[in-house]
C-alpha cells in the first residue's frame, strides 16, 4: 500500500517530476495537457489509514487548468459526457492544445495515450473528427476506514472514415516495432496484456516505467500502469492509469473502470 502524502508541496513536486513524466499524449495525440492538480470529482473517505497518517489534501485547480487559461483545442469537444466511464468534473477536462509555459516555467508533456515509440507518426490523426478527455480522481480502497487516492485519464476520440480501425492497427504496429526507450530520467516500455476482447476491437497494455531519479522519498523507482483501448464503430476510448505519487492504481479497481468505459462507449 502506498504511503500517504504529507504535504501539498510534495504532491506538486511528485506530480510535476514523476507523474508528469509518466502520463500524456505524446506521438498519438495532437497535443498534451497541462498538469492536473488533484481535485477529486468523487471525494474519497477522509478516514485515516492509521491514527498518524492522513490522506493528501486536494488543492484547488490552478488558473492554468481552467478553460479560460488559453487552451485552444483544435477539436470541438462535443462528445457526450454519458460516453465516459465516470461522471466528468469540468475542472478536470484535458487540454490537448495547452498554452505555452510562462517564461522560466518548465514545459509539461504528460502521457495520456499509449506511446510505444518515442517518435511515431499515426496517419489516423488526420481522420480525427473530435476528441475529449477528463481526469478522474477517486478512492480506490474498498475499505471504508482507509483512503487510497488514485487517478485515471480517459480520452475518447471520434474518427472519420477508417480512422478508428486504422488507429488500432497503427498502435499494434508500433508495439511490435519499438521497445524500451529513455525519456527524461525514466525509461518506458509498453507491452500487450492478455484480456477479454470487447467492442469491435480492443487492446490491454501495460506501461512499465523505471526512473533513475531524482525522486521524492518513498516514490517507487519501478511501476507498471495499465491501459485499456476499446473501439466501437468510429469511437475509440483510452483509459490510462495515472496512479498517485508514482504508484499505480489497484488492478481490481481498474477492472471496474475498464468495464464501465467499454459499456458506456456507444
Amino acid at each position: 500500500m502506498r504511503p500517504p502524502s504529507t504535504s501539498d508541496q510534495r504532491l506538486r513536486t511528485v506530480l510535476l517530476t514523476v507523474v508528469g513524466a509518466v502520463i500524456a499524449a505524446g506521438a498519438v495525440t495532437a497535443c498534451s495537457a497541462t498538469p492536473a492538480t488533484p481535485t477529486p470529482s468523487t471525494v474519497p473517505s477522509t478516514a485515516m489509514r492509521t491514527p498518524s497518517a492522513q490522506p493528501s489534501a486536494a488543492p484547488s485547480p490552478s488558473p492554468a487548468e481552467s478553460p479560460a487559461s488559453g487552451c485552444q483545442d483544435r477539436y470541438p469537444g462535443t462528445l457526450g459526457l454519458a460516453l465516459f466511464a465516470r461522471t466528468p468534473d469540468p475542472e478536470q477536462a484535458i487540454c490537448f492544445n495547452p498554452p505555452p509555459p510562462a517564461p522560466g516555467e518548465p514545459s509539461y508533456d504528460p502521457i495520456l495515450l499509449p506511446r510505444p515509440c518515442l517518435e511515431a507518426t499515426h496517419h489516423s490523426n488526420d481522420l480525427i473528427a473530435d476528441r475529449r478527455g477528463f481526469r478522474f480522481h477517486f478512492d480506490a480502497d474498498p475499505d471504508p476506514v482507509a483512503v487510497d487516492t488514485s487517478t485515471v485519464a480517459q480520452t475518447i476520440t471520434r474518427y472519420s472514415g477508417t480512422g478508428a480501425a486504422d488507429y488500432l492497427k497503427e498502435l499494434r504496429a508500433a508495439l511490435a516495432e519499438c521497445g524500451p526507450y529513455p525519456r527524461g530520467h525514466s525509461t518506458f516500455d509498453y507491452q500487450v496484456v492478455d484480456a477479454p476482447k470487447v467492442g469491435d476491437d480492443s487492446l490491454r497494455l501495460r506501461m512499465i516505467r523505471v526512473t533513475g531519479g531524482p525522486l521524492e522519498s518513498g516514490t517507487p523507482t519501478k511501476a507498471t500502469f495499465l491501459i485499456s483501448v476499446v473501439r466501437k464503430g468510429d469511437l475509440v476510448s483510452v483509459v490510462f492509469d495515472l496512479g498517485w505519487e508514482g504508484y499505480p492504481t489497484r488492478t481490481k479497481y481498474l477492472e471496474g473502470i475498464f468495464a464501465d468505459a467499454a459499456r458506456h462507449l456507444r
